[in-house]
C-alpha cells in the first residue's frame, strides 16, 4: 500500500554499496538547524516520561504565532496522519483532487470507503488547476484536497482564489496541504486568523527544515472541524523529541533566509541545465523540485532511474502519479555542485557521456 514514495536513498545506497545523491525526496539541501538537533538531544532526558497527550505546548505556540486560538490547532505525527484522519472522520460523499497530485489523497479516500474523483490537468497547460472545473464537479458534502504548491507539478494557487472557492461552496470541505509552501514564500499560505469555516490547512516542518525523521505535522482550521478531528484522533501521536524539535523550529528566520537564498539561485540554474539536455523538457513550479518529461522515443523513467542509480544518483520515477505516464520523473533542487553532478549524470544516461562542462548550454 505505502509504496512509490521518494526518500529511499539510504536503503538503496546500502544495496549499491556506495554513497548515493538522493534527489527523489524534496527536502531542503542542508542539515537541519542546530537548534533542532540540540532540542532533540535535550528531549532524550525525558524519555522515561509521557509527552503531553495532545501535543499541548506546540499547539499553543502555533496558535500564538498565527493569531489563532488553541482550539484551531492540532499536532500530529506528520501531515500524513491528517490526510488519512480527515476523510475517515468527516465521512464525505466523495473526495476530489486535481491529478497528478500526492498519491495518498486517493489512498486515504479508499481506506475511508469514499470514491476519489480525479480532475485531470495536462502538461500542455503546465498542469495549471482551474477551480471553475472544481466548482462544477463538486457536490454538497464532498471533500477536496489541494496540494499547494502541488506535488509533483509545482503548480501553485493564490490564497485568495482558494478562499474564494471556500466562500462560494460552504457545503464542501477544503483541505489545503501546504507541505512545500515555505519554499514558495509564506505569503502564499492560506493560513490566517480569518480562515473560512470549511477550510483546513496542513503544515509540516519536514520538507523545509530537513527533519523528516521526526514525523511532525499540524492541522489548522475552524474550531468545529478541529474538535471533530480531535475527538477521532489517536492519543500520543507526537513524541517528546518531535514536540521539542517542533517548538525549536518556530520562527527560525536565519535558516529560512538561507534556504530561500540558495534555492533562489540554484533552482533556475538547475532548470536551465536540465532543459538544455536533448529530449528533456522541464515543468517550472513554485516548490523546491522540478518535474521533467522525457521525449516519447527515449527510454522510460524507470529505466532512467535504474541507470542513474548505477551512477550514484537517485531520482523519483513519477510514472505512478495518476495523470502521468512512463515519461515523467521528478528531482529535488540541491546545492550547486550537487545540481551539476545531477544534470551531468542525467545527460550522460540520456545522450551518452561527454567531456564538456555542464552549463545552461550543454
Amino acid at each position: 500500500m505505502f509504496t512509490g514514495h521518494g526518500g529511499t536513498g539510504a536503503a538503496e545506497a546500502r544495496a549499491l554499496g556506495r554513497p548515493v545523491l538522493d534527489v527523489s525526496a524534496s527536502i531542503a539541501p542542508f542539515s537541519p538547524p542546530e537548534a533542532a538537533r540540540l532540542a532533540y538531544q535535550r528531549a532524550a532526558a525525558d524519555l522515561d516520561r509521557y509527552p503531553p497527550i495532545d501535543g499541548f505546548p506546540l499547539r499553543q505556540s502555533l496558535a500564538d504565532s498565527q493569531g489563532l486560538d488553541i482550539d484551531n490547532v492540532l499536532a500530529g505525527g506528520g501531515t500524513t496522519e491528517f490526510i488519512y484522519l480527515i476523510p475517515r472522520t468527516l465521512r464525505p460523499g466523495r473526495v476530489l483532487g486535481f491529478v497528478p497530485t500526492y498519491r495518498d489523497y486517493a489512498e486515504a479516500a479508499r481506506l475511508a470507503g469514499c470514491a476519489f474523483v480525479p480532475l485531470l490537468t495536462v502538461w500542455e497547460q503546465r498542469f495549471a488547476r482551474d477551480l471553475a472545473k472544481l466548482d462544477a464537479a463538486a457536490r454538497a458534502q464532498d471533500l477536496v484536497f489541494l496540494c499547494n504548491p502541488n506535488n509533483p507539478t509545482g503548480d501553485i494557487l493564490a490564497p485568495d482564489v482558494i478562499r474564494g472557492f471556500c466562500d462560494r461552496r460552504p457545503d464542501v470541505t477544503v483541505v489545503v496541504d501546504e507541505a512545500y509552501v515555505e519554499f514558495a514564500g509564506i505569503d502564499r499560505s492560506c493560513l490566517d486568523s480569518t480562515m473560512p469555516r470549511n477550510l483546513l490547512v496542513l503544515r509540516s516542518p519536514t520538507k523545509f527544515y530537513a527533519v523528516p525523521g521526526i514525523r511532525l505535522g499540524y492541522c489548522l482550521g475552524r474550531r468545529d472541524l478541529i474538535a471533530a478531528l480531535l475527538d477521532a484522533k489517536e492519543p500520543w501521536t507526537v513524541s517528546a523529541p518531535a514536540l521539542a524539535v517542533g517548538l525549536a523550529l518556530l520562527n527560525y528566520s536565519d535558516y529560512e533566509a538561507r534556504v530561500r537564498d540558495v534555492l533562489g539561485r540554484e533552482k533556475p540554474a538547475l532548470e536551465c541545465m536540465l532543459a538544455a539536455i536533448p529530449g528533456l523538457s522541464v515543468c517550472p513550479g513554485a516548490a523546491n523540485f522540478l518535474l521533467c518529461r522525457i521525449q516519447a522515443d527515449a527510454p522510460p523513467a524507470a529505466d532512467l532511474r535504474a541507470a542513474c542509480l548505477k551512477q550514484g544518483l537517485l531520482i523519483r520515477d513519477a510514472s505512478n502519479f495518476e495523470g502521468l505516464d512512463s515519461r515523467y520523473f521528478r528531482v529535488a533542487v540541491r546545492t550547486g555542485e550537487e545540481n551539476i553532478r545531477m544534470a551531468r549524470i542525467i545527460r550522460d544516461v540520456l545522450t551518452g557521456p561527454r567531456d564538456s562542462k555542464i552549463a545552461c548550454s550543454i
